[in-house]
């Protein structure tokens, strides 16, 4: 889950929550920390967080809450910000939607620029292949050399599109998680 100042206007992420592998959408006891929430200016750090979430998918709405030590907050979400009419998520994805150059926000600060190629080659600052998700829903699955990622883009409705791009690579003693926006 990412966030932002305001994801229709802006190709700016302010964080990200990560669940782990503990993670469990029907979670009934809510005592366990189960991921991180980074923030911007603190990525390789982050506060132990509970996201407890519940999706919708035919109705394409989510609900839950993510608790922090200190608090509880509600969460609730519908459609992508800013997305054009007519996208949904319950339909394949397609490469040729996002073959060109990108220019991605990171978190935490930096522009990385790719160029995905009408096969689905991914190479500048990372290298690798994008293939529509095998499920057969409106996000894409990223094979790397090293690990792997996800990719998300859907069509705003100013005409451009926005992709959300998320990928785990090898650090120098340990996996790093990466996260970046853009629009083209």
């Amino acid at each position: 889950m990412v966030y932002g100042p305001d994801l229709a206007v802006s190709a700016t992420l302010g964080g990200y929550v990560s669940a782990g592998d503990r993670y469990r959408c029907s979670a009934i006891d809510p005592t366990p920390y189960n991921g991180v929430d980074a923030l911007a200016g603190d990525i390789d750090g982050g506060e132990s967080v509970y996201l407890l979430t519940r999706v919708d998918q035919p109705a394409a709405t989510v609900s839950g809450s993510i608790r922090y030590r200190s608090a509880t907050y509600s969460l609730s979400g519908s459609s992508l910000p800013g997305a054009a009419a007519g996208y949904s998520f319950n339909r394949a994805a397609s490469v040729a939607d996002v073959a060109g150059n990108w220019s991605l926000n990171e978190l935490g600060g930096g522009t990385i620029a790719l160029s995905i190629g009408s096969d689905g080659r991914v190479s500048g600052a990372i290298s690798g292949l994008l293939r529509p998700h095998a499920a057969g829903v409106n996000m894409f699955e990223l094979a790397l050399p090293y690990l792997g990622g996800r990719a998300l883009a859907y069509p705003l409705a100013t005409g451009q599109w926005q992709l959300l791009l998320w990928w785990w690579h090898a650090g120098p003693m340990e996996d790093l998680f990466s996260v970046a926006i853009g629009r083209r």
